[in-house]
């Protein structure tokens, strides 16, 4: 397994990586115009090409529960790419922020087609094959990284889409359809994202392209794939669950 700390152009432009030699840190070049953008690669031992999940953290940035799931995505086989929508923007947690704060949900949806391009370019990645997962609102942006139809066009041409994704928790959204198959998985017990928004996000929905599946767990609150028990955490209720987390590995 590779890690890798780096750093890249929001703005297109051609990537540079400083060298890289086992587990290790790495830089790559900002460009002259634009804040760089921030994210932890890991790899699998061997050339690849090998599937890519772009990981995105909520409203209180990179926690251990993404650097968890990408060190297991990453013995399963995955490149995995932790994109940090704060560093760069200088602020630690929107938690209590507006919508037009830094790290708002449109400048993330930019990173996450940022990623997947940066993703696409490197040799040791299947540029066919890569995903995004998203926790709380980085589910929220996961959610409409995909979305298609008359309001929200197709971002690129289908082969520059995410081709699947997973959003932990998200604050689902009434869109008409997802470029491709979508699985949520959420709590009952949300009271922060409730889970009632999501069943009616999913009712009706054609199988085959676009598919939303979804898995509610009947005892579950937010941030469910956590560490921490049951406590308060700006107005809501926040718990580990492990039998939850179990069924969603």
């Amino acid at each position: 397994m590779r890690l890798l700390r780096m750093h890249w152009p929001v703005i297109a432009g051609v990537l540079t990586l400083a060298g890289l030699v086992g587990l290790g840190m790495a830089q790559e070049a900002a460009a002259r115009h634009g804040k760089p953008m921030y994210a932890e690669l890991r790899r699998p031992v061997g050339r690849g090409p090998f599937p890519a999940l772009v990981l995105l953290h909520g409203c209180s940035g990179i926690t251990s529960v993404q650097r968890d799931w990408a060190a297991r995505l990453s013995e399963w086989g995955y490149v995995t790419l932790i994109v940090d929508s704060f560093g760069p923007r200088e602020v630690r947690n929107v938690c209590w922020s507006g919508p037009d704060s830094p790290g708002s949900y449109e400048e993330r949806v930019q990173d996450a087609r940022s990623a997947l391009g940066y993703l696409r370019r490197q040799p040791f990645v299947d540029p066919g094959r890569i995903g995004a997962i998203g926790w709380s609102m980085g589910a929220g942006v996961t959610l409409r990284v995909l979305a298609t139809g008359k309001r929200e066009p197709p971002h690129g041409p289908a082969e520059a889409r995410f081709k699947a994704a997973v959003a932990f928790y998200p604050h689902c959204r009434p869109i008409p359809r997802y470029g491709a198959p979508l699985l949520i998985l959420i709590g009952d017990k949300d009271d922060w994202t409730p889970a009632s928004r999501c069943r009616s996000l999913a009712r009706g929905r054609p199988a085959g392209q676009g598919r939303v599946q979804l898995v509610v767990y009947p005892n579950a609150y937010h941030s469910f794939d956590g560490t921490r028990p049951l406590h308060h955490y700006r107005g809501h209720l926040i718990a580990a669950d492990p039998e939850a987390t179990s069924d969603a590995i």
